[in-house]
Order: C-alpha cells, then structure tokens, then sequence
C-alpha cells in the first residue's frame, strides 16, 4: 500500500510540474514540449529524452527536440529501432540499457 501511494505521489507531482509549465504564456510549442521532456527526464532518471513524431506520408519517425542537443531535426525509419517498435506497437518502454536491447538502431544514437 505504502508503495503504490509513493508511486501515485509521484505521478500526481509531475503532473502538477506539467500544469506549472502550460501556465506560463507562450505562443511556441516546442519549448513547452521540451520542458515538459526535460521534467519527465529527471522524474525517470533518463540520461536524454527525445519525442519522435510520426510522418505518415513518407513513413519516417522525425523529432525536433532531443534533450541534450536542443531543436535539431532528426528523420529514421518508421521501422527501424526501439522508437519504430514503439510507433508499431504503442507500447510503452522505459529500457535501462538501450545498447543491449536488440531493436536498439547505433545510428540514431549518433544522431543524438
């Protein structure tokens, strides 16, 4: 009991960092997005956090943020890697180490 009210604590805390960031007046998105990445970043312990979006027209997986290196674009196969299993699938994955997951793409991370 004392563990899942500690693990609720915690979600309802991050969600009270999120509603503190979309209070502040901005009229860009992206920054928005990239503290609230940066929030859940620390909350996991994560080393970075990158969002990829999907491109449907040309079936590719593309992000503008990546914490760490700020608003550069990245494109990659919509197949490929831990982030195309994740588009497929809608699972949700918190891997502790990427470099030993097979679906884990060395190019992506290059990139980042």
């Amino acid at each position: 009991l004392y563990d899942n009210l500690q693990r609720l604590t915690r979600k309802a805390m991050a969600l009270l960092g999120v509603a503190d960031i979309l209070k502040e007046d901005t009229k860009d998105f992206w920054p928005v997005i990239e503290k609230i990445m940066h929030l859940f970043e620390k909350k996991i312990g994560a080393d970075r956090c990158t969002l990829f979006l999907k491109d449907e027209l040309h079936n590719q997986l593309y992000s503008r943020i990546a914490t760490g290196i700020g608003t550069k674009e990245i494109r990659i196969p919509a197949s490929k890697g831990i982030a195309g299993h994740v588009a497929r699938t809608g699972e949700t994955l918190n891997i502790e180490d990427a470099y030993e997951d097979d679906r884990f793409n060395p190019s992506v991370d290059r990139k980042t």
